[in-house]
């Protein structure tokens, strides 16, 4: 059918403008939030004449939602011309998916599209890496028969290009753990050895406990903390708590404690024997 509108989007040289123009965008990006805003600040200003968004999956759930609501198309001029949300069992949407490359969604399948937005064109591009799903493009008109063959080749290029954003931004929190955990690590053995030097500058077994209690609570929360100490007696097993501190209970009763974790002892015999 031959289109009697006049479209940016279904020429190959404006294609490829926007998808440089986008992949310059996405450099800086390090979040979906950035993303989706870098998105409606570059791209969706390029599409002005089609109602555009971004759906973000989220793991575990069934919907796609825009990362911010904040961000609508400046065409749109506070009107809704885009969905609230996308579901992925939705039959449009799981076939997008399912297609795993952009595709123009018929009236016919896509009838609450149509009634909630007002448009009778959809095309949608799927994010996907693998089988992972990072999110769905929209773009709508309300003309018919609007999209191309053109245009769904346009916008794999623009879904590549959103894709290739995602995984590096994967890259970049992967390095941030792996940083995060070194740093920890690094925390942790500078810990062990503040406690050796501790142990070997003074026989006041008092002092090297409070001194342990200072060096753990700059580790973790350790406002309530104990030392508990067992040597066998015969059959019997003695527990002696030569430090201990409790910010809520100054009375703090040893004998508390003892029947604290006998209680566990026993809980925990049970769980093993069930």
């Amino acid at each position: 059918m031959n289109k009697p509108y006049s479209s940016v989007l279904h020429k190959e040289d404006d294609f490829l403008h926007l998808a440089e123009l986008l992949s310059r965008a996405l450099d800086e990006v390090e979040s979906p939030a950035q993303l989706s805003l870098t998105l409606h600040r570059t791209l969706f200003m390029e599409l002005q004449e089609t109602h555009n968004e971004f759906y973000l999956a989220y793991p575990g759930r069934n919907v796609l939602l825009p990362p911010s609501t904040g961000f609508r198309d400046s065409s749109d001029a506070g009107s809704s011309r885009v969905p609230d949300y996308l579901e992925l069992d939705e039959p449009s949407i799981f076939k997008v998916i399912e297609n795993a490359e952009p595709l123009i969604i018929e009236n016919e399948s896509a009838v609450r599209l149509v009634e909630e937005t007002g448009n009778h064109s959809h095309l949608l591009a799927p994010i996907l890496h693998e089988e992972r799903i990072y999110g769905i493009l929209y773009c709508g008109h309300q003309a018919e028969d609007y999209f191309s063959a053109e245009d769904v080749k346009g916008f794999s290029a623009l879904a590549a290009a959103i894709r290739s954003s995602f995984r590096r931004i994967d890259t970049l929190n992967e390095l941030h753990a792996k940083m995060a955990g070194l740093q920890r690590a690094e925390i942790v053995q500078s810990a062990l050895y503040e406690i050796s030097e501790a142990v070997h500058a003074t026989t006041d077994m008092e002092q090297i406990y409070e001194q342990l209690h200072n060096i753990v609570s700059r580790l973790i929360s350790a406002k309530n903390f104990f030392i508990a100490l067992t040597e066998k007696s015969g059959d019997n097993t003695v527990i002696t708590f030569p430090y201990y501190v409790d910010i809520n209970d100054p009375d703090f009763s040893v004998r508390a404690m003892k029947k604290f974790l006998a209680e566990i002892s026993l809980l925990t015999m049970l769980c093993n024997c069930s």
